[in-house]
């Protein structure tokens, strides 16, 4: 397994408040999965197994943003339950273009 990540001194330069954030989440990937991880050394950090990225976080100007690839078995499990999770979720949900190798 990859890991490159800039140091906590640059991530908290770069994320200021949104830092702890970041790292809990990041944490909670590196505890609960075995992924690479892939820094462009600038400001995109991917989790990638078998060759597909699951999540990408784009990292910029204190905040970043969190895109999760769902393949077809998260989409159907997703969809199974829909009722689980909120009105902005589902609404953001069905409102993304489904491409051949996600959502």
């Amino acid at each position: 397994m990859e890991t490159i990540l800039k140091s906590f001194e640059e991530l908290s330069t770069v994320l200021g408040k949104s830092v702890d954030v970041f790292i809990k989440i990041i944490g909670k990937i590196r505890v609960n999965y075995i992924m690479d991880e892939i820094f462009d050394g600038n400001n995109e950090l991917k989790f990638r197994r078998s060759g597909k990225t699951l999540v990408t976080f784009y990292i910029k100007d204190g905040m970043f943003t969190v895109l999760i690839i769902f393949g077809k078995e998260e989409r159907i499990k997703f969809e199974n339950g829909y009722n689980n999770f909120s009105k902005y979720i589902n609404d953001y949900y069905k409102n993304n273009k489904t491409y051949h190798d996600g959502k």
